[in-house]
């Protein structure tokens, strides 16, 4: 049975996630053509829309990729103790519905921040972002 495009490129971002677990350090564009034996086209390609995405980061410098904390924050919802039953995720809850407001938890990042748990504020105004937002 033929694979899809669609399909094929999701399971390549798999196999990339994959790799990086399994090598646990950063990844050039060489790295994942030699290892995973994609055209250097298409590795590229993936590689900067995960990035656009939040889940890599590029360092120019020394031209390879890095797994953001977006990554493992995937799974987050899986640990109900971590959020949602938590102290953290309480407290949020707490001063969204006290101010109406959106309330968000960042991580940093280099000189970024990417905000990791969101509690939507319930106001008239109110600002809307997504986890993963950098």
């Amino acid at each position: 049975m033929a694979v899809s495009e669609g399909v094929k490129s999701a399971r390549r971002v798999l196999e990339i996630l994959e790799l990086f677990d399994r090598r646990k350090s950063p990844l050039s564009v060489q790295d994942v053509t030699d290892e995973l034996g994609y055209p250097q086209s298409s590795a590229s390609l993936i590689l900067r829309t995960m990035t656009a995405m939040g889940y890599l980061y590029y360092d120019g410098s020394d031209r390879v990729y890095k797994l953001s904390p977006r990554v493992a924050l995937l799974g987050i919802w899986l640990s109900e103790s971590l959020f949602h039953d938590g102290r953290i995720s309480t407290l949020m809850q707490d001063v969204s519905e006290r101010t109406g407001q959106t309330v968000m938890l960042g991580i940093e990042s280099r000189s970024r921040v990417q905000y990791v748990h969101i509690v939507e504020g319930n106001g008239a105004i109110r600002l809307h972002h997504v986890p993963g937002l950098m």
